[in-house]
């Protein structure tokens, strides 16, 4: 099996997990997924990204303990 047959094989097993399903979505920095964006779009999927990413949440915790 090639890389882009083993690319088509990935993507139809993870859209046939997502159907009907509301996906929260967190990288680290929330610039590193937009091939992930176009995809659920594509698909017509129901789906939150993280404003920012991870680190965003954790410096907000951090800066309301202060």
């Amino acid at each position: 099996m090639n890389h882009k047959d083993q690319q088509t094989l990935v993507r139809k097993s993870f859209l046939k997990q997502v159907v009907n399903k509301k996906l929260d979505i967190m990288d680290a920095t929330g610039k590193k997924i937009r091939w992930l964006q176009y995809l659920l779009e594509e698909q017509q999927l129901d789906y939150v990204f993280l404003k920012g990413g991870v680190w965003s949440y954790y410096q907000d915790k951090a800066a309301i303990k202060h």
